[in-house]
């Protein structure tokens, strides 16, 4: 490598992951990104840099066949509510979400469910998985599973899942249990392609 400029230029290769730059800290805080605009030479002092890696995830995309992503939020565990904007949303951990998920009422969510492992989501009233009051219902909820399609969400609540527009199960195992409410409710449709879903009651 010729100085640091060069160095920063090349991209190390990882199998499964995505290569997402050098940092000068283990934290990979984005205050701590190197800048290789402002290196002249990396010859005559020592510095440590840090490779920030993004995991690739793959899933059985809506026609059936492999996909995958490296742009995703990872979902963790929250004991208040939780508000989800329009993106893509991975389970990788067994994960609980006390006080509900909020969704948007437009755009696009995907959520992806790994393989042997569960998102539960509880709340003690209402919808466990629910929308805000709006004059708009147009999101589209993807839920996708892995090969095992053994990835798991439970809802468990007043309500199961409410969604202002279109539904779309394409993998996974997905349990919306209610006591009060419908398991599955949405303002368009429900389309189940593969994976489980066992529901207490869906009303479109």
């Amino acid at each position: 490598m010729n100085g640091g400029k060069d160095f920063c230029r090349w991209v190390p290769k990882c199998e499964g992951y995505l290569f997402a730059g050098w940092y000068t800290d283990s934290s990979l805080d984005e205050s701590k990104k190197f800048d290789s605009s402002s290196v002249v030479s990396l010859d005559n002092t020592k510095t440590t840099l840090y490779a920030k890696w993004i995991e690739v995830i793959s899933y059985i995309g809506a026609d059936g066949k492999p996909a995958s992503t490296d742009d995703y939020t990872p979902v963790t565990s929250s004991n208040v509510p939780v508000t989800w904007t329009a993106g893509t949303y991975v389970v990788a951990d067994d994960v609980t979400i006390n006080g509900g998920v909020m969704l948007p009422t437009s755009g696009e969510v995907n959520l992806i469910l790994c393989d042997g492992k569960t998102l539960t989501v509880t709340k003690t009233y209402g919808y466990v998985i629910d929308y805000p009051n709006s004059w708009t219902y147009n999101l589209v909820f993807n839920i996708f599973g892995q090969s095992g399609h053994n990835g798991k969400l439970k809802a468990t609540g007043n309500g199961g899942i409410a969604v202002p527009g279109a539904l779309n199960i394409y993998g996974g195992d997905v349990e919306a249990a209610a006591d009060s409410y419908n398991g599955i409710y949405t303002n368009k449709s429900v389309t189940i392609v593969r994976g489980k879903v066992k529901a207490a009651e869906v009303k479109v």
